[in-house]
């Protein structure tokens, strides 16, 4: 994290000094206009054309161009890098979204099955209540029988003339009554058993998943708050730095605008050079009878078209020069388009890869919710 916060203020930093350089260089640019304006009036008025030649040098342009086409470098290269620390961003910031929606997750999933085991623990206590109820009444109904039998004995005693066969009868169903209370009695001791391990089993389970849920809020919540704040001031910074930048790149305006100054300047270009040729047919030596009649050309007005044809060449030579500087704006213009188009194609593959994992962990909930709805039906039979 120290590196990456260290590469971080390095990036910024060159981001900074780029910056400068490159409003160093526009000035730089931007004076070298005025004097090319300045000496396009002068030509204008009426100026000597070997003063102009001598004044229209561009000794300095190539350098500056090569300068200005680093910067431009420079600055997509380092565009590039806070592309790819805002998809890092975007990537930290989905894992703790994910995080946080797994933990909302497992305490939904707490809170469900502990409802869940609090029915069951009801019901089960209300069946147990319901047959120690019964137990009750069948113990007070057998201790009636064992009283009823009894009087009945004394009264077969005192009286004397009950029949003997009478008797072994009542004694008979009086034992199998009681053998079929045991028989229930021990049925109901049996249910009662394994519904106690049923509520056993359902709060191992219960404090098995609260200790899972304890142990999952312990990993995440230390570093949950300082990871937001950090990647939260990360992500305003780029993107501020990122519409600052967007501001100064092209749009399809400025790639119309370019297009239609690279073609103006071709124009320009192509016109020069005819007029350059025709200043070459105009002054070369004929090959015809015509031209030995004509009488030579004097020393100024030589001097005269030599100085115009230089300031033909130096016109030429600045056209190209912004032609040139046109077709690398344009295709940096042509870059900065491709690479915004990669930016949303991945953005579309990162969001499909997103919404497969959400069905996927959508899948396993509805799996375990049919666990548990298992879990629930067992215990209620």
């Amino acid at each position: 994290q120290t590196s990456g916060q260290e590469e971080l203020d390095k990036l910024q930093n060159d981001l900074a000094t780029s910056s400068e350089q490159l409003e160093f260089y526009k000035r730089k640019v931007e004076s070298r206009n005025r004097e090319i304006r300045r000496l396009n009036d002068m030509l204008s008025g009426g100026r000597p054309p070997a003063a102009l030649a001598k004044d229209c040098c561009y000794r300095e342009v190539g350098a500056l161009s090569e300068d200005i086409d680093l910067l431009q470098r420079e600055k997509t290269e380092l565009m590039i890098q806070v592309r790819e620390y805002q998809d890092k961003m975007h990537d930290a910031m989905q894992r703790a979204l994910s995080s946080d929606e797994d933990k909302r997750q497992l305490q939904m999933n707490l809170d469900e099955l502990k409802q869940a085991a609090l029915q069951v623990e009801e019901q089960a206590n209300l069946e147990i209540d319901a047959r120690e109820l019964e137990v009750k009444h069948l113990q007070v109904e057998l201790k009636q029988l064992q009283q009823r039998n009894e009087q009945r004995l004394k009264d077969v005693r005192l009286t004397g003339g009950a029949s003997p066969i009478a008797i072994p009868c009542d004694k008979r169903n009086l034992n199998e009554r009681l053998n079929l209370l045991t028989r229930r009695e021990e049925e109901l001791n049996t249910i009662i058993d394994k519904q106690k391990k049923k509520l056993g089993k359902m709060h191992a389970k219960i404090m098995e998943l609260q200790k899972e849920a304890k142990d999952h809020n312990q990993n995440n919540s230390v570093t949950l708050n300082e990871e937001k704040i950090r990647l939260t001031s990360e992500r305003d910074f780029f993107q501020k730095e990122y519409l600052r930048i967007m501001a100064r790149s092209g749009s399809e305006s400025e790639v119309a605008f370019l297009r239609a100054q690279l073609k103006s300047k071709d124009e320009e270009l192509r016109t020069l050079r005819d007029e350059l040729y025709s200043n070459k047919l105009q002054y070369s030596p004929q090959k015809n009878t015509h031209y030995e009649t004509v009488p030579p050309a004097s020393a100024s007005s030589s001097g005269n078209n030599s100085n115009r044809s230089d300031c033909v060449q130096a016109a030429i030579g600045r056209v190209e020069r912004e032609r040139d500087c046109a077709r690398s704006e344009l295709e940096r213009v042509r870059c900065e388009r491709e690479m915004i188009r990669e930016k949303q194609l991945c953005s579309v593959q990162l969001h499909a890869e997103e919404l497969l994992v959400l069905r996927q962990r959508n899948e396993d909930l509805n799996d375990r919710l049919r666990q548990l709805e298992r879990d629930n039906r067992e215990l209620n039979s």
